[in-house]
């Protein structure tokens, strides 16, 4: 890879990548707040939350991240982006609950990020090769 601008591609993209995941997580964490002041139960504010960071992350990693690939479709690339990023849910998830269970007294904080770190890695493979493939 050619070092554009300074900064090397990959590191760009990642920086980019990480940048759209933090604007989802505050619009996740945000929507779900609101909507829990609101008198929404918890777990079904939080869907609400998943499902409009996961359409707020796509904009940004279409139009940011991957704005240099083409995709076939909009709708394939869609439902595809959707799969990715509810798989990474479940592997955040997954990684959260097997660090608590190995390590009960590791700080619930630490847990999220161990989570969301492993989650960063799978989506970013799976974005840039399942889903902004041109």
């Amino acid at each position: 890879m050619r070092r554009t601008g300074g900064f090397h591609p990959l590191l760009a993209r990642l920086a980019q990548f990480g940048l759209a995941g933090g604007i989802g997580f505050l619009v996740d964490a945000g929507l779900t707040f609101a909507l829990v002041r609101f008198g929404f139960h918890p777990l079904l504010a939080r869907i609400g939350g998943v499902a409009v960071a996961v359409l707020a992350t796509w904009f940004l990693n279409r139009g940011l991240t991957f704005a240099d690939r083409k995709s076939a479709s909009r709708a394939e690339e869609a439902g595809r982006y959707t799969a990715v990023a509810l798989t990474g849910c479940a592997v955040n998830y997954a990684t959260y609950a097997t660090a608590i269970l190995i390590a009960p007294g590791l700080p619930i904080p630490l847990a999220v990020a161990i989570g969301s770190a492993v989650a960063m890695g799978f989506t970013y493979f799976g974005y840039s090769r399942l889903v902004f493939t041109g």
